[in-house]
């Protein structure tokens, strides 16, 4: 069980044939960073509202806040509720990002899920990065997907 948080940034809704614009996002928030009130250096990418049939999502490239801090207007808000999580990690070389966590979320939503006998709640899932995260070396991230307990 992770406890409800606040996430800020910038957002988009995205399909199959846009989903590669995502980093657009990440070139436009980070150079902003920190943001005041911010909780560590650590990043999310945080994807809710998903309609299947279409394919489409909502994206939001983003840091963890502390509630009530003072926010740039062009900067969006993300309360996450309570929620009990299946955490997947997934180590990545310095290839393709985007092919690496295509391939990541076609595995766990499409197989792992399933195999691992979990069903997700509907809430926001996220995608992890920790402080020293870099897209073009090697490293970890992690898929945080909220399912029933």
């Amino acid at each position: 069980m992770r406890p409800a948080f606040r996430l800020v940034g910038l957002s988009g809704r995205f399909d199959r044939d846009s989903r590669a614009q995502i980093p657009l996002l990440w070139d436009r928030l980070v150079p902003r960073l920190p943001l005041a009130g911010q909780k560590g250096a650590v990043t999310y990418g945080a994807c809710w509202s998903a309609n299947t049939e279409e394919g489409s999502f909502n994206y939001m490239a983003a840091v963890e806040i502390e509630p009530g801090s003072e926010l740039p207007d062009d900067i969006e808000t993300l309360d996450v509720s309570a929620q009990t999580y299946a955490v997947f990690r997934q180590a990545i070389d310095a290839s393709n990002l985007h092919a690496q966590m295509s391939a990541a979320c076609d595995e766990i939503w499409g197989n792992r899920l399933t195999r691992e006998g979990l069903k997700p709640s509907g809430g926001p899932d996220f995608e992890f990065y920790p402080e020293d995260f870099a897209p073009r070396r090697p490293g970890f991230l992690q898929y945080y997907v909220p399912v029933n307990s």
